[in-house]
């Protein structure tokens, strides 16, 4: 990852959150200076005060925004993977499928969905 992707995750996740940059810093957050400079890509670095600060105003476990900048995307993934439980990850694509032919977006070929 670079800055710019830096950028996008965390300008989804404010979305997702359906948080502002000032709702952040009020909440022990990176400056509203701070999250324009980290959402328009022109952050090379983050101290890790800053890190720890991002991750938590994000709810991302500790570490997240500097794995994301020093390109350690393998990582999260695998920390990611290792905290699923196998059986939530089956039944949350089972909906998602299930929705998915319901509207029509998706098809049955055989066999069906179990």
């Amino acid at each position: 990852m670079s800055a710019e992707s830096l950028a996008r995750y965390v300008r989804q996740r404010r979305y997702d959150l359906r948080i502002t940059q000032q709702a952040i810093e009020d909440n022990g957050g990176p400056s509203v200076a701070t999250m324009r400079t980290i959402e328009t890509g022109k952050s090379a670095s983050l101290r890790s005060s800053t890190g720890k600060r991002l991750d938590k105003a994000l709810s991302w476990p500790e570490g997240t925004a500097l794995k994301l900048l020093r390109d350690d995307i393998q990582e999260l993934e695998q920390e990611a993977y290792d905290d699923v439980d196998p059986r939530l990850a089956r039944d949350v694509l089972r909906g998602l499928i299930h929705a998915s032919v319901a509207a029509g977006r998706m098809r049955v070929l055989s066999g069906g969905i179990r």
